[in-house]
């Protein structure tokens, strides 16, 4: 594919069915075709630029693979491209700041859209409406310049906008449902076949969303209207810092995909540290030193180092505890 450039370093909701996520996916698969091919005619076809990009350029672990990477430009741009790939039945990968993302090594299956440059912010009553690729930090900053706090929590966390919400991203007992007052989506319809169709974009008021403990919004996320609460310039400031200065004491240096396990009735590094699972390396990964349910890339680790790790922890915490671990980030192959 010589047109494309490669660069190298660089849960259920009660939405209503038009807007969830939820048409049979067995319509929507990666079957019998070349990837490298396939995306070259949709960029062909929708005007834009496609990238063949590493693992070290797309997710926050800098291990794995690469795929095949769709930029949009704009909302109109990314609903184009999406809904070019629907139309050959495959369903394109949407991603944001690259944490909680594992890409297997060689060649993902699975084209991505990188929600990078749809990073827009502007100010709103009594808040703001943030694109969904923009960055938490950046919104955080926005709201301080308006005289108001809300995501100081998730200082130091690189999350995306639509990350967040699509998670709800949480800590020190405050989530990311907390301050959404809309969401912007894609929304769609299935036909009697499960085939999506009817594309369109709206916005769905909070009180139609089901938040739960790392449960957001089950759609094809494009923005949300962010509430802030009012709060002095400093406050934010000195609350930010502090958030910042715990994660630095409890959260490893070394590159990760952030917690690789939800939390049950017990917190899952509790259960593999008293498995004597820290430390433990595969390859070029580890399970942290510091907190076991982090896997990092102490140095050149790769996607099979990371799972065999993954598959160690559920097996050895399973054995001593009868407790199955639930995986908390997403494997692209």
């Amino acid at each position: 594919m010589s047109d494309m450039k490669y660069i190298e370093n660089n849960k259920s909701n009660a939405c209503s069915r038009d807007i969830i996520d939820t048409c049979s996916n067995d319509k929507i698969g990666i079957i019998n075709y070349d990837i490298i091919d396939v995306c070259q005619e949709v960029a062909s076809e929708c005007g834009v630029e496609c990238q063949i990009m590493t693992a070290n350029a797309l997710t926050t672990y800098k291990g794995g693979g690469s795929a095949c990477v769709f930029t949009p430009k704009s909302e109109e741009e990314f609903v184009k491209i999406y809904s070019a790939f629907i139309r050959r039945g495959i369903k394109a990968f949407i991603l944001g700041g690259g944490s909680n993302v594992i890409l297997a090594d060689g060649l993902c299956k699975v084209p991505i859209l990188c929600t990078k440059q749809l990073n827009g912010i502007r100010v709103c009553d009594d808040g703001v409406y943030a694109e969904c690729g923009a960055r938490i930090c950046d919104v955080t900053a926005a709201l301080k310049e308006c005289g108001m706090g809300g995501f100081e929590f998730l200082s130091g966390v690189p999350a995306t906008v639509g990350g967040a919400v699509r998670m709800n991203a949480g800590a020190f007992n405050a989530q990311t449902a907390d301050y959404i007052k809309q969401v912007r989506v894609l929304s769609h319809k299935c036909d009697d076949n499960g085939i999506w169709t009817d594309f369109a974009v709206e916005t769905v008021s909070r009180d139609k969303l089901d938040f739960g403990y790392r449960q957001g919004v089950n759609a094809i996320i494009l923005g949300a209207t962010i509430m802030g609460r009012e709060m002095e310039y400093d406050k934010s400031v000195e609350l930010s810092k502090r958030y910042l200065a715990i994660r630095a004491a409890k959260q490893p240096k070394y590159p990760s995909c952030g917690s690789v396990f939800a939390n049950g009735e017990l917190p899952s590094g509790k259960l593999i540290e008293e498995c004597g699972l820290k430390g433990v390396r595969v390859g070029g990964a580890m399970i942290s030193e510091m907190h076991g349910n982090f896997i990092v890339n102490a140095g050149g680790g790769t996607a099979n180092d990371f799972m065999s790790l993954v598959k160690l922890c559920e097996k050895e915490v399973y054995a001593k505890f009868g407790i199955m671990l639930r995986r908390e980030f997403v494997y692209l192959k």
